[in-house]
């Protein structure tokens, strides 16, 4: 769950934001209807949805946090020999009332930027009835199979539970894989810590370059980037719903008061350690382990340093805001544009 906000951009499945960035609530009903390969069966959401639930005030941490000022990132310049610029903000997915006004090093940085680079523009596509279409036909179950089929009995069973005791649980979500399963109680134990995805960072600028007018530029494919637990394995898939089924709302709601804690103040050095900080997994969870690092951090770290590395040689001032894991990992952005031959200094 943690690694999800560092890296993942956010979606919300019971809220919807405008397009500045503000949340909505959803109708009662949907009429997204996904096409499984047999053109005869489909699996259509239009059902009475449960009422949406009222948005979650922020809870502040219980350690000390920075003051009604805002908060001050980590943030970095990167230039090139022709002294091309691209600004590197490494975002978490999540956010406090408390991280905001930025300060000036970073308004002033995005002010003069060319335009916005996220990861992907969650806001915009929350708001696009077939983009959200084709993400879940991406998690469907073709083969006329139950989620039930691939995974544990007793998972299968708490996580039914979970859902049918936040009343979200519908008899369709059975024809999904286990990813929709686990975005689902994802983003109740979220809002079970008292986290606010709506206040997060890359949100937060999508609204501003809204409000200003400023270009908006995906750095990943939209479709790839919204349907990639989908592509993740069926054992890795199980792996990751049992983790947080298994997760104590209130465990996980004092671990992200401190990573946002970590994050508002900048520090470099504990940033680094926090990314870098491995999961304790058993010799059989190793193989798994090692997918979800390929395809969740390795695979999209190079893709984001090529992007930045594109703007440039085109010398665009780009505004780069993407998850802090690909930023400042062992082996993130940073790390990689410097082994290119760029220069990378912090901005205070």
């Amino acid at each position: 769950a943690l690694v999800m906000l560092l890296s993942v951009s956010c979606g919300t499945v019971e809220n919807k934001s405008t397009d500045d960035g503000t949340s909505t609530e959803t109708s009662d009903t949907t009429d997204t209807v996904v096409a499984t390969e047999d053109s005869s069966d489909t699996v259509s959401t239009s059902q009475e949805l449960p009422e949406p639930s009222e948005p979650t005030e922020p809870t502040e941490p219980d350690s000390p946090s920075p003051d009604s000022s805002g908060s001050t990132p980590l943030f970095y310049k990167v230039t090139d020999s022709d002294g091309s610029v691209v600004w590197l903000m490494g975002t978490i997915h999540a956010g406090l009332e408390s991280f905001y006004p930025f300060p000036d090093y970073v308004m002033d940085a995005y002010e003069g930027a060319d335009a916005l680079a996220v990861e992907c523009n969650v806001v915009a596509a929350e708001n696009d009835l077939g983009t959200m279409s084709d993400m879940l036909a991406a998690m469907v179950l073709n083969d006329g199979s139950k989620v039930s089929d691939y995974i544990p009995a007793d998972l299968y069973d708490s996580a039914k539970a979970y859902l049918d005791e936040h009343g979200v649980y519908m008899e369709y979500f059975d024809r999904f894989q286990p990813c929709l399963w686990e975005q689902l109680v994802s983003e109740l134990k979220y809002e079970e810590a008292g986290i606010d995805l709506l206040l997060g960072v890359d949100r937060f600028f999508i609204k501003e370059a809204n409000d200003d007018g400023k270009e908006i530029v995906d750095v990943e494919d939209l479709y790839e980037h919204l349907t990639l637990s989908a592509r993740f394995s069926l054992p890795l898939q199980e792996y990751l719903l049992r983790q947080i089924v298994d997760t104590n709302a209130e465990e996980l709601s004092a671990e992200i008061d401190e990573m946002l804690r970590i994050w508002a103040e900048g520090d470099e050095a504990a940033i680094i350690e926090m990314v870098n900080e491995e999961d304790d997994v058993s010799p059989d969870e190793q193989a798994i382990y090692e997918e979800y690092v390929r395809l969740m951090i390795t695979e999209r770290d190079a893709l984001m340093t090529e992007f930045a590395v594109d703007a440039l040689e085109n010398n665009e001032e780009i505004f780069i805001c993407v998850g802090m894991a690909h930023v400042a990992g062992e082996a993130g952005m940073v790390y990689q544009l410097r082994e290119k031959g760029y220069t990378v200094e912090i901005v205070r």
